[in-house]
């Protein structure tokens, strides 16, 4: 009696294992109805971006990137594309701004530095490409590109600081050097490798 009690109980649980296979799908078939209901916004809304942005649409892409980051204000690489947008379209405050919520999120990503350096440069603030340019440095000290950009502004730097010394007693020695540096920044309107916009440097596509 006793075998026969254990194979009724072996039967009831084959058959319940057997219907509570039918039951659930297989594993593949509930990944790949996970894959199409996850929303696949990020990718889409990236993407298209990106595409606006080579034709020329900057506005177009900012509305898109601004949309996106406030619905996912961690999404990095939207933030950093939205970041080089609003530099391109001259919008140095709030690039600078969104530069930095990168910074925050992922204080490794070097490339975002150099894109500061970039827009302070422009805006002919010295001090603070310098000190953007050492914080590239930081990430990536064997840069050669990064030591010749940040010795570049280091010599504007020391003909600024010159010219004012100049202003104040002028002598031949600084009126000297202040023409050795204006000959060797002449021609020079920004840092080898500083040229491109940003967002566009090496590395800097996608964080």
């Amino acid at each position: 009696m006793a075998g026969i009690g254990k194979r009724v109980v072996i039967n009831w649980c084959c058959l319940f294992l057997l219907v509570l296979g039918s039951l659930i799908p297989p594993l593949s078939s509930r990944a790949e109805q996970a894959s199409r209901e996850t929303p696949r916004a990020e990718i889409a809304d990236v993407a298209r971006a990106k595409a606006l942005a080579r034709a020329g649409r900057h506005e177009a892409a900012i509305a898109l990137l601004e949309a996106r980051t406030r619905q996912a204000p961690r999404d990095v690489e939207a933030l950093f594309l939205l970041a080089g947008e609003y530099a391109r379209a001259g919008r140095d405050a709030k690039a600078i701004e969104t530069y930095q919520l990168v910074s925050a999120l992922r204080p490794e990503l070097a490339e975002l530095h150099a894109n500061l350096a970039a827009i302070h440069l422009r805006k002919g603030e010295l001090e603070a490409a310098a000190r953007e340019m050492r914080l590239y440095l930081e990430h990536d000290p064997d840069s050669p590109v990064a030591h010749s950009n940040l010795a570049w502004i280091y010599a504007r730097l020391a003909l600024a600081y010159y010219r004012k010394a100049n202003e104040r007693r002028p002598g031949p020695v600084l009126a000297a050097r202040i023409n050795a540096l204006e000959r060797m920044l002449s021609g020079q309107a920004s840092p080898p490798g500083m040229g491109k916009k940003e967002g566009q440097g090496k590395g800097a596509t996608r964080p």
